[in-house]
């Protein structure tokens, strides 16, 4: 099945929404930020990610076409904001 659905969790006790899957890996192991997870849905009904992209600002918008997850991939480890972006 393609991933359908994206989003970031965070603490490490969060459990994803049902029928989304959590991916162990913590990311922000080793910058001493938040605990934050990916998560994602494999929902055969709904349209396929089909590309990521990644912004360094806080205040920059999506490209047009893509969903903005408004969760700071940097949060709590200092430097640069990241957001990540999806494309269906």
């Amino acid at each position: 099945m393609a991933v359908t659905n994206i989003t970031i969790l965070e603490g490490q006790d969060q459990s994803p929404p049902p029928g989304w899957h959590k991916d162990p890996t913590d990311l922000n192991k080793g910058a001493g930020g938040a605990y934050l997870y990916l998560a994602f849905e494999t929902d055969g009904s709904e349209e396929a990610v089909s590309d990521i992209y990644f912004l360094l600002a806080k205040d920059q918008d999506a490209p047009d076409g893509y969903t903005k997850i408004d969760t700071d991939l940097n949060k709590g480890a200092g430097g640069k904001y990241i957001y990540l972006c999806y494309r269906k």
